[in-house]
């Protein structure tokens, strides 16, 4: 079964993140959806901007 890749923002204060969408990946740089707002985004990763596979992340109590 393959699963849907997504990219992981986390923010400036270091608890929220937000998650969004792998459309497409040309050259290194991943076009993004945000499930938060719906805006599409072409970004690259780095400390911030995590690639991960959809449902392997879990959430802290």
């Amino acid at each position: 079964m393959d699963r849907t890749q997504v990219m992981v923002r986390r923010l400036g204060d270091g608890e929220h993140v937000r998650v969004g969408e792998v459309l497409a990946r040309e050259r290194g740089v991943f076009t993004v959806r945000w499930n938060d707002d719906g805006t599409e985004e072409s970004l690259r990763l780095d400390h911030r901007n995590l690639l991960v596979t959809e449902g392997t992340l879990a959430s802290s109590p």
